[in-house]
């Protein structure tokens, strides 16, 4: 059914994108200016990002500008 699918955790940027973020709907398309990142929970956990399709691992992204169509 799905050719490629993949699982998105975000970190907004800015308020701005903060706000466009907690807009978005099902089946909006998005247009995300993002860079992958690894992450540090405030406990210690760490959190990587995937960086091979198909791995089933997710990613985590800092997401600087959104667009929504």
């Amino acid at each position: 059914m799905f050719r490629s699918l993949t699982h998105v955790h975000t970190i907004p940027g800015n308020p701005g994108t903060r706000r466009s973020l907690a807009g978005i709907r099902p089946g909006q398309v998005i247009r995300p200016r993002a860079t992958l990142v690894a992450a540090t929970a405030p406990s210690g956990g760490r959190y990587e990002s995937s960086l091979s399709p198909g791995d089933r691992n997710g990613e985590i992204a800092w997401v600087d500008e959104l667009a929504l169509e």
